[in-house]
């Protein structure tokens, strides 16, 4: 699981600005260890948090061409180490590839392409006859998702989807 991703180096020591992915601040503290896409770690030596973003130094990179080699990387933790989720929370990369079905006729229409986050609301990209269709991931569109089962049930509406190819 992606929990931020390294941006550009900041000073001449090492430090690197980091952007967050994760809800849980506390993801970002001194010793915290992150997987590399590379199969390699990192270890956070120092932390300092902006209003918008983590300065992280990280152990064994101690100069600027150091921490320019990290820009772009993405720091990753392993699911097992996801916090407990609550009731009606899901972990974006579990909903990916899940069957969407309608609630209303129990009809298979798709998978799920994506989970989009935005600004005001999250949505759902699924897949609609051939096409990519993003639906509000809100309770009143989206009321059920069943995980184990692999599936997500929506209530289709109009103007959200287009009409079917036999009406067009």
């Amino acid at each position: 699981m992606i929990c931020g991703r390294v941006g550009r180096p900041h000073g001449l020591d090492g430090t690197v600005v980091v952007r967050s992915e994760s809800d849980d601040p506390a993801r970002f503290s001194r010793g915290v260890v992150f997987w590399l896409s590379d199969g390699t770690t990192r270890t956070i030596r120092t932390v300092r948090a902006t209003d918008r973003e983590f300065l992280v130094r990280f152990e064994g990179v101690d100069d600027r061409s150091q921490a320019e080699a990290l820009q772009g990387e993405s720091l990753m933790i392993e699911a097992s180490a996801r916090r407990t989720l609550g009731p009606d929370e899901y972990w974006p990369d579990e909903l990916v590839g899940l069957a969407v079905e309608s609630v209303a006729t129990g009809e298979r229409l798709g998978r799920v392409l994506a989970y989009i986050e935005g600004v005001g609301q999250d949505r759902l990209q699924i897949e609609w006859e051939g096409e990519a269709v993003e639906v509000p991931f809100v309770k009143a569109l989206v009321p059920e998702i069943d995980v184990e089962a692999g599936v997500v049930r929506v209530n289709l509406i109009e103007g959200i989807i287009p009409p079917r190819s036999e009406e067009r």
